[in-house]
């Protein structure tokens, strides 16, 4: 299987989608005039474009399923090459939790209006905070490697 993917696997997924493609302009096209003979409330209720919208979620969820499947495969299949990329996802993982258990609900202001606004839980809010304040560390760290590497390179 994995040869045959790593051999037709692009060739597939480019005929796949352009497959969908030309199954939803198909079926776009063959209503577009009665979709718009209709009111604004009859265009919103129309299903013309459901199947597009399925497809896109099909092939969405296929992607994500593809990729988690094959990243277990492959360090299930080579698990000594596989450690680096293992250790760096254990340590975000353990930057997130770290930020999650310092994230602290809004206790006033613009965020505490915003949370009540949406119905937040204190669970979420806290979620919120700690996959902001990983991204912020992930971005600083990348600034940071960034410029260290251009200074380095300076000096060669």
């Amino acid at each position: 299987m994995y040869q045959f993917l790593n051999k037709y696997g692009q060739v597939a997924a480019f005929g796949l989608g352009l497959l969908i493609i030309l199954i939803f302009f198909g079926s776009v096209l063959s209503g577009v005039d009665s979709f718009n003979g209709l009111d604004k409330a009859g265009q919103l209720q129309s299903g013309i474009f459901d199947f597009g919208l399925g497809a896109a979620m099909f092939l969405t969820i296929l992607c994500a399923l593809a990729v988690v499947f094959f990243g277990f495969y492959y360090i299930a299949k080579h698990p000594k090459s596989s450690m680096k990329g293992i250790i760096q996802a254990l340590v975000l993982v353990a930057i997130f939790v770290v930020a999650y258990f310092v994230a602290s609900p809004a206790e006033s202001g613009l965020m505490k209006t915003l949370a009540e606004r949406f119905e937040l839980t204190a669970g979420q809010e806290k979620f919120i905070s700690g996959g902001l304040t990983t991204a912020l560390i992930l971005f600083g760290g990348a600034a940071v490697a960034f410029i260290v590497s251009e200074v380095r390179n300076l000096f060669k």
